[in-house]
Formats: C-alpha cells, structure tokens, sequence
C-alpha cells in the first residue's frame, strides 16, 4: 500500500468531503477519488464514496470484553499480559463483515495469541447470547447494556476503540435532521444518551 494514499484519507476525515479536500490538497475530485479508490482497493474495502458525498467522523468509543460471568477476568485489563490470559479462549465475532475478526487477531496478536474465532453471527445481543452460554469471549461497544451472564472487563485507556462515521449525500451533511441523528449516535456510542 502507498501511504501517500493514507493522507487522502486523513484529509477527508479531517474535511468531510471530498471537493473540501481537492479544494485544500489543490488537486481535482477526480483525483482525490482516485487516490481513495486506490486506497479502498488496497485495503479491499468499499466505504469512502465517490460521489461527493460527506463523510464525518462522529465518534470513537472504547471496546470492552465481553466474558462469561462463569469465567474469572480481571476487573481491568492494562496490560497484554492480562489480556493473554483469557485471548485463548474461543471469539465470538461478527458476520456482518471481516471488520470485526480483523480487530480481535490484531488485539490478539498485540498481545502474543492467535484467536480462535469459533462463532460468527449477525447482532451484538446474539454475541452477548453467545458469551452468556459460556461459548466465547468477544470485543463489544462499552454502550452496550450488560446482560445475565456476561461480564464486561474494561481494556486499557489506550485500548481498541469503535470509530464511527456518518456518510451523506453531496450537500446534506449540514442539514438539521442529519446533525440531530449524528449528534444522538454519538451520544449513544459513548455513552451519554
């Protein structure tokens, strides 16, 4: 991967659009899509649009483990040792796209276990249901409401977050239906709705 092309990317975060990041970089949309189609091919992902449209960083929030109330974990999880402690048992993921089996084996792998993702299903509370009947452990959003049976162990400060990211059409990313939705999502991902 070219990491010039990591700067495109970088811009329209930082901007939300692509003409503000032509407007900026002093290059054309064209280009700036290009170098985002290329960054998307590298990557193998098809999120950043070529359509003009907006897209705006909404929020990160923290990721916490979720883990069987049967097994023991620490209260916190700071270091990788603590983490490898219980990264060998089975991950439940989710199916909706490589996403988040990606960041379980980089999380793991910071820690020096390979994961054995034993489940792949399609909703957060069907991997709580997962966890409960004591067939995994998984990374979920903190804004999650806990459940019987599973217990969520915070992770270090500096521990994976969920970025997330609104995407609008050319010219609507200021509208007030828009910024009131994007305002309640955050909210709710980091907790304060």
């Amino acid at each position: 991967m070219e990491t010039r092309l990591l700067g495109a990317l970088v811009e329209l975060h930082r901007r939300g659009t692509m003409r503000a990041v032509a407007e900026a970089t002093g290059y054309g949309t064209s280009a700036v899509s290009a170098q985002l189609a290329a960054l998307e091919r590298d990557l193998g992902v098809d999120r950043f649009g070529d359509d003009g449209g907006a897209l705006r960083f909404i929020c990160a929030s923290p990721l916490v483990l979720a883990i069987p109330t049967s097994r023991t974990a620490p209260g916190l999880i700071d270091s990788t040792q603590q983490f490898a402690s219980v990264a060998d048992l089975p991950w439940v993921v989710n199916s909706r796209g490589d996403d988040d089996g990606e960041l379980v084996e980089r999380v793991c792998a910071a820690a020096g276990v390979t994961p054995a993702i034993a489940h792949k299903v399609d909703s957060l509370q069907l991997i709580l249901d997962f966890v409960a009947a004591d067939l995994g452990i998984a990374l979920v959003p903190a804004s999650l409401t806990a459940r019987e049976g599973v217990s969520f162990v915070p992770l270090s400060t500096d521990g994976p977050r969920r970025r997330m990211y609104a995407a609008t059409r050319p010219g609507r990313q200021d509208w007030p239906a828009s910024a009131l939705v994007t305002q309640r999502v955050a909210a709710h991902a980091l907790g304060i709705a």
